[in-house]
């Protein structure tokens, strides 16, 4: 079951067990990773008491889109795995500082440098046929072909097509921004939330009540960290 929920215009947080440092939810599963590295899902009640569970191997940033798993390792290794439940981890071309699956696109910032690469995947997600997406960003987002990102300055940007990126700035001033359907949320360098929807290239920034350093948003609903990496979410 998908919900659809408001949560993003009046969250009523929820702390959760576990610790983590980032996280992606994705309908009913959620996947994140600690300061260790350990990856955790959960796919139960995860808006009320998740089923944590272990998955092997090690990863700084993961994210999660139809129940398949793209991730980014302490040395900026790429990895893919086609199930939550049992990856099966095959490690993909390219280097990484973090990445965004939505469905059958993903994204991710170099390694050494701010440089966006973009692949739209076939039948073998682990095979990536990456291109250069013209910009420079520290983090990026993609949604039903769509980019976010945000700059070393803060800044945010917007463009309708990967596949041809004519970036437009938007207002605001966000670390980390997710854009998922028609609603876009992040935060700042103060921990301050801020979601928006409907018109996503002219984002509406509505502050949120709470305090997160990464937040995520999934038909509505919103999970995110805080700054001593407690877990909290929104239904």
């Amino acid at each position: 079951m998908h919900i659809t929920s408001l949560a993003y215009l009046n969250p009523q947080w929820k702390m959760m067990p576990g610790d983590l440092k980032q996280l992606q939810v994705d309908g009913n599963v959620v996947c994140g990773v600690n300061k260790l590295d350990d990856i955790f899902c959960a796919d139960q009640d995860i808006f009320n008491n998740p089923n944590w569970f272990k998955l092997p191997g090690k990863l700084m940033h993961v994210s999660v889109s139809n129940g398949r798993l793209y991730g980014v390792s302490g040395e900026g290794q790429l990895w893919y795995g086609e199930n939550y439940k049992a990856p099966k981890w095959r490690q993909v071309f390219g280097e990484a500082r973090m990445v965004d699956l939505d469905v059958n696109v993903a994204c991710h910032i170099s390694l050494r440098n701010d440089n966006i690469w973009c692949a739209e995947l076939g039948n073998d997600f682990a095979n990536p046929q990456w291109f250069q997406v013209p910009g420079q960003l520290k983090s990026v987002s993609v949604s039903i072909g769509r980019l976010y990102g945000v700059n070393s300055l803060n800044q945010v940007f917007y463009a309708p097509d990967f596949k041809n990126a004519q970036w437009k700035q938007v207002a605001g001033s966000l670390t980390q921004v997710e854009l998922r359907g028609r609603i876009t949320c992040g935060v700042n360098q103060w921990y301050e939330i801020f979601c928006a929807s409907g018109d996503v290239s002219n984002p509406q920034w509505n502050r949120i009540y709470g305090g997160l350093k990464h937040v995520s948003v999934s038909n509505g609903a919103l999970y995110g960290v805080n700054r001593q990496e407690l877990v909290f979410s929104a239904v």
